[in-house]
């Protein structure tokens, strides 16, 4: 929700030997949620500088403690958010900054009660700590706006449990996301989410240890917008929303799920470019972006995914020249980018094997002559390049690929006869 920074200032006389500096931040239930012990061996007048960035709750109530036997130590510390200072001392005195409910910020020595689903949340209610730990992921503003599904989600969760989720409670923030998706989805799955653990809805898959494994949405038809909280499911490894009408760009903090292995988002109506923030994505075997209204060009990044076995980005409106090496990936073995606006010469490097066996690069604007050093792509088993506008002859060589089944050349302005090889 806002970003917090922390600075401490440390500055040792020669003449100390050593000592511990510990400081904390904790919340409106003494829970530290950021902390740091600073181990000081001076060997001469020497000055220590320590920044610390997290995000917190524009809502939230916090206290800056710190101790130590630093006598002969001077220290000094700020805090900030947002760029803009919020307290400041050089003392072991507790510190307080809250929320003030006049200037809509945090504020020093303050920590004014809220309204959350209607009903008052003063500090240390329940109430109060799962709206702090939720606009952490949603935002403040979003989340008490009584139009947004997220604001739904939430007084739902409270509604439901009201003697549950504590500050500390970990499956908070699942169990809020995972309502955020039902709603989107409740032209499919109904007005409100099951009074079960979310292990037992029927698009969800978990763990033995009940941890998300994979959701399935697909095929639903459902008009809505993935949500960028998507990107907090960190256990994710197979996500299947294929087959509705998703709209806008794809959340880049859907590249947080970096455990994710098969992600699924063909027929939909994504718009944007693919992000470059996928690399992150180091698990990932199947990519499916196909059937969208994609745009721009393929981030090089991509061909760093080094356990990438399918990637289909086909039929959208992608352009520019392929990038360098994308047919020699380490375990590619499908490659659909068919019905796009990509261009330039087909290049094969002939100093790296390939494990492709489906190439597909139909319906684009591709040219130049066929690509030399196609016969290294030896476990090539299709491979369609029609309606493109490669020219020249056809090349001998391509009777060396003993494994094809299907290829297509048709609607490219080739030239001389067909290789009898």
């Amino acid at each position: 929700d806002i970003h917090i920074e922390v600075k401490i200032n440390i500055y040792t006389h020669i003449d100390f030997g050593r000592g511990v500096y510990r400081w904390e931040l904790q919340d409106s239930s003494n829970q530290t949620v950021l902390h740091e012990d600073i181990v000081i061996r001076p060997l001469q007048d020497t000055r220590y500088q320590y920044e610390h960035n997290f995000c917190a709750s524009s809502s939230g109530c916090y206290k800056f403690v710190s101790y130590g036997e630093l006598e002969v130590v001077q220290i000094s510390y700020e805090i900030s958010m947002n760029g803009s200072l919020v307290l400041e001392g050089n003392s072991y005195t507790p510190q307080y900054f809250g929320y003030n409910s006049v200037e809509k910020t945090l504020t020093q020595d303050r920590c004014d009660d809220i309204t959350v689903c209607g009903k008052d949340a003063p500090e240390g209610s329940n109430q109060r700590q799962v709206f702090d730990r939720l606009s952490i992921l949603s935002g403040s503003v979003i989340l008490d706006d009584a139009n947004e599904i997220q604001n739904q989600a939430m007084c739902w969760i409270i509604e439901q449990h009201h003697q549950g989720y504590g500050t500390v409670d970990p499956g908070l923030e699942h169990r809020y996301i995972l309502t955020l998706i039902h709603y989107l989805w409740k032209t499919q799955f109904g007005n409100d989410p099951p009074l079960t653990a979310e292990c037992e809805w029927d698009w969800i898959e978990c763990t033995d240890h009940d941890q998300v494994k994979s959701i399935d949405l697909s095929g639903g038809g459902v008009s809505a917008t993935l949500p960028n909280e998507l990107g907090r499911l960190q256990t994710l490894q197979y996500l299947n929303i294929s087959g509705n009408f998703l709209k806008s760009t794809i959340p880049i903090e859907v590249a947080n799920l970096w455990m994710l292995e098969e992600f699924d988002l063909n027929n939909n109506s994504l718009t944007g470019n693919i992000p470059a923030q996928f690399m992150h994505l180091s698990q990932l075997t199947k990519l499916n972006l196909s059937s969208n209204l994609l745009r721009g060009t393929v981030p090089l990044s991509l061909t760093s995914l080094t356990n990438l076995k399918v990637l289909d980005i086909s039929h959208n409106t992608l352009n520019g020249d392929l990038p360098s090496n994308i047919m020699h990936m380490p375990s590619l073995e499908e490659l659909h980018l068919g019905s796009n606006f990509f261009e330039g010469r087909i290049v094969v490097n002939t100093s790296r094997t390939s494990k492709l066996k489906r190439l597909h690069l139909e319906n684009n604007i591709l040219s130049g002559s066929m690509p030399y050093g196609i016969n290294m792509l030896e476990n090539l088993e299709e491979l369609m390049l029609h309606n493109n506008k490669i020219n020249g002859n056809i090349p001998a060589s391509l009777g060396e690929l003993t494994r094809m089944k299907k290829l297509t050349l048709s609607y490219n302005p080739l030239q001389g006869t067909i290789p009898q090889e």
